[in-house]
């Protein structure tokens, strides 16, 4: 007889949706902090670039969930050239970019960025996405034009809360809700 076939071990185990039943009956179910509710983005434009498929669909799933208008792409080349025919009705709100990308990375794309007039999105609010944790990252960023930076993994609230903070609609410190 195989291991489990024995009648005695399977009046001895609960059925499975029993299992299910007692977990959820002793937990309350999740609030999220991240609600649509609860930190609307409603109307704010994100362009959002990362050479991460995964990363990407998170951040606009997050982004899209909570209402914002978010177009992703996945260069840098392709995030300057939409910001440069944007115009005033859609040039977005806040650029979140990803700092380790192949060829040109999110430095590269701030630059650039930064090289533009005011009304071609030259001044557009700008988050980092990296890995990297050091000052000497925070103080490079910081020069080349992005006002926040956010480590990966993210927590989502942490990020929703960036983008109130940088489109100008929320906490002043989104490192401090995390």
């Amino acid at each position: 007889m195989r291991n489990g076939d024995d009648p005695r071990d399977r009046a001895a185990k609960p059925p499975a949706d029993e299992i299910l039943q007692r977990r959820t009956a002793t937990r309350a179910p999740p609030t999220l902090r991240w609600d649509v509710a609860a930190v609307p983005l409603e109307g704010i434009r994100i362009l959002a670039v990362d050479d991460d498929p995964d990363t990407l669909d998170f951040l606009c799933f997050i982004l899209e969930r909570e209402g914002a208008l978010v177009t992703c792409v996945d260069r840098p080349d392709d995030a300057l050239a939409r910001l440069k025919a944007a115009t005033e009705a859609n040039r977005p709100h806040v650029l979140i970019s990803d700092l380790a990308m192949p060829r040109k990375d999110g430095v590269w794309l701030l630059k650039a960025v930064r090289a533009l007039p005011p009304d071609q999105g030259g001044d557009v609010p700008a988050l980092a996405l990296t890995a990297f944790t050091s000052q000497a990252t925070t103080d490079q960023l910081a020069e080349v034009g992005f006002q926040m930076r956010l480590t990966k993994p993210m927590d989502p609230a942490t990020l929703v809360d960036a983008v109130r903070t940088l489109a100008g609609r929320g906490v002043t410190d989104p490192a401090s809700t995390s």
